[in-house]
């Protein structure tokens, strides 16, 4: 006979349950409720509670409509990063396969404890998710009240404290230091330029892929540190080589900068790919040679670009330059190399599927 148990799962990311001594996963409505009121006597306004109590009310009326259903409280893990999303996985599996569940409801309070679909799809069919919203009296004082909570929680959590507390004071320190000192007229560009590179970093995933980086190994790490002091040379760097030559955008200038910066690019960029490579060396992956297309890869283009800045310092002519690159056959060995490594890239990765 097929299995038709639903699994009505109680989602709470951050594991604020657990911080009041409970144990996860809990299974059974009974179970379940007692969790509920021991976490009401410690935090009576705490969302997470109502996941809870809908949750039992979920199961219940499947239950009368006459539907094979359980609940259960699932947690992950106060980052509510990483670390949650392997807990939580580990919890619904143990808990889907001692049910023998055929599909889910998912019961959350926010978008955060949301982020638990995909890992709840890739163990089970999610029939349906449950976004509980808590009803608030509109007057002035509850308004208050409100605030209150959502203050303590940014000060007291740090996914929330990082961005609400950690973004605003590199700002406004990066303005006050500024301030202070002959540079004064910069310090508004620059804290505005501390925020906008990290709404851009944020925007585009580089802040979790920073993360993901420095917790992967202590070679990343160290790698990660290197490139980061290094970016921040080049930048320096920019502006000085930049403000030497007023800005020129003219042949000499153009090539100046580009064999003054091109160092400085590639000791950026290249810890990370030689981090890779060592923690894929050691671990004896066939993926090594990514690295070694990416090194060669990046050394042909700093040479052809170096050829290209030499040339314009000779001709000082842009018009030139294109005529002399066309002559010398140089464009056509810089896209034979680049063909080459393409080819053999292509190739290594056929051999990469096939091993």
């Amino acid at each position: 006979m097929k299995n038709n148990k639903i699994l009505v799962l109680a989602v709470d990311i951050d594991d604020d349950v657990g911080k009041a001594g409970v144990k996860t996963p809990v299974i059974g409505k009974e179970n379940v409720l007692s969790v509920a009121q021991k976490f009401a006597l410690r935090k009576p306004t705490d969302p997470d509670l109502n996941v809870m109590f809908t949750a039992v009310k979920i199961a219940d009326e499947l239950r009368k409509e006459g539907k094979d259903a359980e609940v259960a409280l699932v947690s992950g893990h106060p980052d509510a990063g990483v670390k949650a999303g392997l807990r939580l996985r580990e919890q619904i599996n143990d808990v889907a396969r001692s049910l023998g569940a055929a599909g889910a409801v998912v019961v959350a309070d926010s978008s955060e404890d949301e982020k638990v679909l995909p890992i709840v799809e890739s163990i089970l069919p999610v029939l349906a998710v449950e976004r509980v919203i808590v009803e608030q009296m509109r007057s002035v004082e509850e308004t208050y009240v409100l605030l209150g909570r959502y203050l303590r929680k940014i000060l007291e959590e740090r996914r929330f404290s990082r961005i609400f507390l950690g973004l605003p004071g590199a700002i406004i320190l990066t303005y006050v230091l500024l301030s202070v000192t002959p540079y004064g007229n910069y310090a508004w560009p620059a804290a505005t330029t501390v925020l906008g590179l990290y709404l851009v970093l944020k925007g585009f995933g580089f802040i979790d892929e920073i993360s993901k980086w420095w917790r992967a190994s202590p070679i990343t790490r160290f790698a990660l540190v290197l490139s980061m002091v290094s970016s921040i040379i080049t930048a320096f760097m920019t502006y000085v080589t930049l403000t030497t030559y007023n800005y020129s955008l003219d042949a000499a200038s153009i090539a100046t900068y580009l064999r003054t910066l091109m160092p400085y690019v590639i000791i950026t960029i290249s810890p990370m790919i030689a981090a890779r490579f060592s923690i894929r060396l050691l671990k004896r992956s066939p993926r090594v040679w990514r690295d070694i297309i990416s090194f060669a890869s990046l050394f042909v283009l700093y040479y052809f670009l170096d050829k290209i800045a030499a040339l314009m310092l000779e001709t000082q002519n842009l018009r030139q330059v294109i005529e002399v690159l066309n002559r010398s056959g140089l464009l056509n060995v810089f896209a034979l190399y680049i063909g080459s490594l393409m080819v053999v890239a292509v190739a290594l990765y056929a051999l990469e599927k096939y091993v």
